[in-house]
């Protein structure tokens, strides 16, 4: 008897000395901890464009991928994205209530100040004025302003001249292809160590289509299957809509029959693109939806004869993706970053050259061993791309700063 109780007398002064250890352990990893933050309030917006998507696409790719024990993300927005919801273990959020202007360099800056993260990464968004104690990571979508000035108002240009100067002196940067590393070093004094290419990636299963969903659609938008050209993304001077209005009107007076259908909402030179659309002599040809919602993209694309990519300048292209996955051949420009990322799975034109645009859009409405030659070299580089590498990669970035 005097065993037994001397015995749990024992045991309970064991488990005193296992629950102070207990404390101690915890008390220091949370010392320890080391914590991400990641701004996302740009995705509060109602309609995203690449860089939104990529950072949708990326963060919700990052929560896949298992924290290590002294670790922690921080979401920073000025309300809780749906999108993201349910957060994993080891994820939160910060709500930091205040209006888009100044969230950045006023409340976030204030938020590094009082209690700052280990680690900022900014995939779309500014670095914050005041950073103090954080380090930075941030992806540099292009440098497009460098080369192509005019193509952005006066406040556009001041406005991407004082954030990429600001950006180049992170602690580490992530540009989105071969060519952006290229020009960034081109136009800034960066080590090549500083910068580390992690391309985009997209999520093929998006863009799997039945033939009931893509007649439906393209009847909403009085659209008939092949028998259009398609380009996604802001109607603007930068992406070279007016040489592709001008190659189409070339294409069209060559007795072409498809249509041109531009998606997106209008950007920088709206009066001057629109005004050429209207006195287009095939203004009727030209199709102008707007914006349309990501869910109705895929029905867009599959129902496409080709999809043409006539930018001037591009840090990646991720529609080049988006039509590999829809099996659709692809004509592009012949700029460094779609070379990159295309490869063999696009015809090519010079951006500036309007004759042999107008001759390769005749050419892949007309050649099926090209259209099937293009497609299934599409869908064997599309297997270089992947969410889950890009988030492994990105990962690698952060843990090395």
């Amino acid at each position: 008897m005097w065993l037994r109780s001397h015995r749990c007398a024992w045991l309970k002064e064991q488990d005193w000395h296992w629950t102070i250890l207990r404390r101690i352990n915890e008390v220091c990893l949370l010392i320890s901890m080391k914590t991400y933050g990641v701004p996302v309030n740009g995705l509060t917006i109602k309609n995203y464009t690449g860089v939104e998507k990529y950072a949708l696409a990326l963060v919700r790719e990052m929560m896949k991928q298992p924290l290590y024990r002294d670790e922690k993300v921080v979401l920073y927005s000025s309300q809780k994205i749906e999108a993201l919801e349910p957060l994993p273990y080891g994820w939160e959020w910060k709500i930091i209530k205040w209006s888009p202007k100044g969230w950045t360099h006023l409340r976030l800056s204030f938020e590094m100040l009082i209690n700052p993260s280990d680690v900022l990464f900014i995939p779309a968004h500014e670095i914050p004025l005041l950073h103090r104690h954080t380090k930075i990571v941030n992806t540099i979508h292009d440098v497009a302003f460098k080369m192509f000035s005019d193509s952005y108002s006066l406040l556009q240009n001041l406005r991407q001249r004082w954030s990429i100067r600001r950006s180049i002196k992170a602690n580490s940067v992530i540009a989105i292809s071969e060519a952006t590393k290229k020009d960034i070093k081109r136009y800034y004094k960066v080590k090549d160590s500083k910068v580390c290419v992690i391309h985009h990636a997209i999520n093929p299963n998006d863009f799997e289509t039945e033939d009931f969903d893509v007649f439906r659609i393209l009847s909403e938008f009085s659209l008939k299957k092949d028998n259009y050209f398609l380009t996604v993304g802001r109607i603007e001077e930068k992406k070279n809509i007016s040489m592709l209005i001008d190659a189409f009107e070339k294409y069209k007076d060559a007795g072409g029959v498809c249509q041109l259908v531009l998606v997106g909402n209008y950007g920088f030179g709206e009066d001057e693109l629109r005004a050429k659309i209207n006195n287009s002599r095939f203004r009727e040809s030209i199709i102008t939806p707007g914006y349309v919602a990501d869910e109705h993209l895929p029905a867009l694309f599959a129902g496409a004869s080709a999809y043409a990519f006539p930018s001037k300048y591009e840090g990646f292209g991720l529609p080049l993706l988006e039509a590999m996955a829809a099996s659709i051949p692809i004509l592009a420009s012949d700029i460094p970053a779609l070379r990159e990322v295309a490869k063999d799975a696009a015809l090519f034109a010079g951006a500036f050259d309007i004759d042999t645009w107008a001759i390769n859009m005749e050419k892949i409405t007309k050649d099926e061993g090209l259209q099937r030659e293009l497609v299934n070299n599409g869908k064997e580089r599309l297997k270089d791309f992947s969410w889950g590498k890009t988030a492994k990669q990105t990962w690698k970035t952060l843990r090395s700063v």
